[in-house]
């Protein structure tokens, strides 16, 4: 069990927390008095942080500790030895919203971490110090930042620095797990994959005393650090092999199946051997292949990993059922197969064939078909039990289920503001799926034409309701939906639209991972009246512009920005969640009822602003006769404001024949 103990428990959580690691037969850590009081006093003088110390001792052995001053420190003994499991306990048992992470040996001036956590205000996730004068230089040591910056594009300097800071946000969101000396990869490792941003400094090497472990520590340490490269990065331990595998056995079974459907009497270079041997490396591949989707899923359910635009296409198409049916057509194929070599068999009057090459097959496709079906249902036990692999939970949750705690929670930076015009049948829903939302946020309905009805729903979710007094169209609304909250990030919630579960907390860990972005956009899909998913002409080409022309990049500005407007407006404006603070003297175009949101992208992209982009599918947007696109469309407007917008990004000609294919898909 952790034990802990705190001689400030009265004094209110600390801004940092300064967790230093110290052996189970560690240094004397009164040294660490000096430089910890000097490193608070100047946390406190340039950026008004309070903090603590958390001595984390690793194991049980006797230790003794005494602090005169009335610095607050807690002391944390792990419950197993390791300094991966001595940290993540002793972060655990720490408060504040910037961590400080160091060792007791002296090998880090401790008053340097200044530096570290100015990257953390100015946006980094991550801050990692850079030894000038690095002494535990090794081949293994080097192999491994080699490995490290192959397999994830980590693009740190000096990746085996222990001397760090990092933002408690960050380090919840890594779900760390290392055991032993394998934290510090394995941190910098899913800061990489889940997109954070990492930060170095250079940093003095201080009174460290370099000793040589013994062998097989670190041999140990090295294998430790180096499974969890490969268990992190499922491409390369399983899409490497496949691919290799694969091509080789495919070219001999075409060669060979070429031989065999020929008929050619001249002995084949490539026997029944190469055969047998090429049909069980495939089905290695197949499983290989299977592996790294599973590998790959799971870092994404585990929050780890962020989806790439490739996987999130595969698994839309991919579930159980599909899987299913995969394995059926392989097994009906290998039937047929031994069915035909049953057939032959029988015409030579049961004589033997000196090939082997179609039994080989027929026998390859009832394996494969087999792993099919069982990587299905593996695929969906680490979906969470469910037959699609990845997919947001599109439930919407019963209004009267939604407790009125979640409902006032604010969040305090970000806000939904529900546009609500006259009387929707969908509001409801809307606010529903607002208020369920998995990171509480402020909820506020904003509305130019009040009503009973509107009230009646704010009321049943405790929300408020603020009303437009001006009443001077779209532009107006939108306008004042960003003024109706003081929160920074504002969601403009559309009535029709229904925002599932992880919305705001995959939107705002966006931000908080990209400094200075006017906005963030999410992927959609439409759904129908019900909520259900379906798709039409227009929606899918959207996605196929957003697919080809940024994929699964994070931060989209200039030609890349420029690219994804340039062939209509893919970024639906029910997406966008705003950041307040970068939109200083913009405003929306009061000319325009359609495209307004258009023409505002281009409007900040005009001003260099950079745009944010999550490569998930979480709104469902609904387009029917009841929506005010459907009634911009049916007089037409909607048309001359397309024709408008495409004639300011493209010559005459070339405007107009892309508005009238853009307009046939309507």
């Amino acid at each position: 069990m952790v034990k802990t103990s705190n001689h400030a428990e009265d004094a209110r959580d600390p801004d940092v927390s300064i967790v230093v690691y110290l052996p189970a037969a560690g240094a004397d850590p009164s040294k660490l008095v000096g430089d910890v009081d000097a490193l608070s006093n100047e946390l406190l003088a340039r950026f008004g942080l309070s903090s603590d110390l958390t001595l984390a001792v690793d194991g049980d052995g006797p230790f003794q500790f005494k602090l005169d001053s009335g610095f607050p420190v807690r002391i944390v003994r792990s419950s197993e030895p390791g300094y991966g499991v001595t940290m993540r306990q002793a972060v655990q048992a720490c408060a504040g919203a910037y961590l400080i992470l160091s060792d007791i040996d002296g090998a880090y001036a401790l008053d340097e971490a200044t530096k570290l956590v100015e990257a953390l205000l100015d946006g980094a996730g991550m801050c990692v110090g850079i030894r000038a004068d690095r002494t535990e230089r090794s081949f293994t040591r080097s192999l491994k930042a080699w490995a490290a910056r192959r397999l994830f594009g980590i693009d740190v300097v000096d990746i085996h620095c222990r001397f760090r800071a990092i933002t408690r946000a960050c380090w919840d969101r890594q779900k760390l797990g290392g055991v032993r000396d394998e934290l510090s990869g394995e941190m910098l490792a899913k800061a990489a994959l889940r997109g954070e941003r990492i930060g170095q400094q250079p940093v003095s090497q201080g009174r460290e005393t370099y000793k040589i472990a013994p062998l097989n520590d670190r041999l140990r340490n090295f294998w430790g650090e180096a499974r969890y490269l490969l268990m992190l990065s499922p491409v390369w331990l399983f899409v490497a092999p496949a691919i290799g595998l694969g091509g080789l056995s495919l070219a001999i079974l075409a060669k060979a199946g070429l031989h065999e459907l020929t008929h050619d009497p001249t002995p084949d270079p490539i026997g029944n051997y190469w055969v047998i041997l090429a049909a069980a490396m495939l089905g290695l591949s197949h499983l290989a292949t299977m592996l790294a989707i599973a590998g790959h899923l799971y870092g994404v359910r585990e929050g780890f990993r962020r989806p790439g635009a490739l996987t999130v296409l595969m698994a839309r198409r991919l579930s159980l059922e599909t899987l299913l049916l995969i394995g059926l057509a392989f097994f009906m194929v290998g039937l047929t197969v031994l069915g035909a070599v049953a057939v032959t068999w029988v015409e030579r009057a049961f004589q033997a064939s000196y090939s082997v090459y179609l039994p080989v097959v027929g026998v390859l496709c009832l394996t494969l078909a087999g792993q099919t079906v069982f990587s299905g249902f593996l695929l969906s036990i680490l979906a969470g039990n469910r037959a699609k692999f990845l997919d947001p939970s599109r439930s919407l949750i019963d209004h009267r289920q939604i407790s009125l705690t979640n409902r006032e929670a604010s969040g305090g930076a970000h806000a939904f503001v529900v546009l609500a015009y006259k009387d929707s049948p969908f509001l409801r829903a809307c606010v529903a799926s607002v208020c369920a939302q998995t990171r509480p946020s402020t909820v506020v309905i904003a509305t130019s034409t009040p009503s009973s009805y509107i009230d009646e729903i704010a009321r049943s979710f405790g929300v408020s309701v603020k009303v437009n007094p001006t009443q001077k169209g779209i532009a107006g609304d939108w306008a004042f939906g960003l003024s109706a909250t003081d929160a920074r990030y504002v969601t403009l919630a559309h009535q029709d639209d229904v925002y599932y579960p992880t919305f705001a907390q995959q939107t705002l860990e966006t931000f908080e991972r990209s400094a200075k972005a006017a906005l963030c956009f999410t992927g959609y899909e439409e759904i129908d009246d019900e909520g259900r998913p379906k798709s039409s002409k227009i929606s899918k080409i959207k996605h196929l512009i957003q697919f080809f022309a940024i994929g699964s990049r994070e931060r989209v500005e200039g030609r890349a920005l420029h690219a994804i407007l340039a062939l209509g407006n893919t970024l639906p404006c029910s997406t966008v969640t705003y950041d307040r603070r970068q939109l200083a003297g913009f405003q929306f175009s009061t000319e325009l009822s359609s495209n307004l949101d258009w023409d505002a992208w281009m409007s900040l992209l005009n001003r260099g602003e950079t745009f944010l982009h999550v490569n998930e599918r979480l709104v469902g947007r609904r387009h029917n006769a009841l929506t005010e696109t459907s009634a911009l469309i049916r007089s037409g407007r909607r048309a001359e404001e397309d024709l408008l917008m495409f004639r300011r990004l493209w010559p005459k000609a070339i405007g107009d024949f892309i508005a009238y294919v853009y307009r046939l898909g309507y």
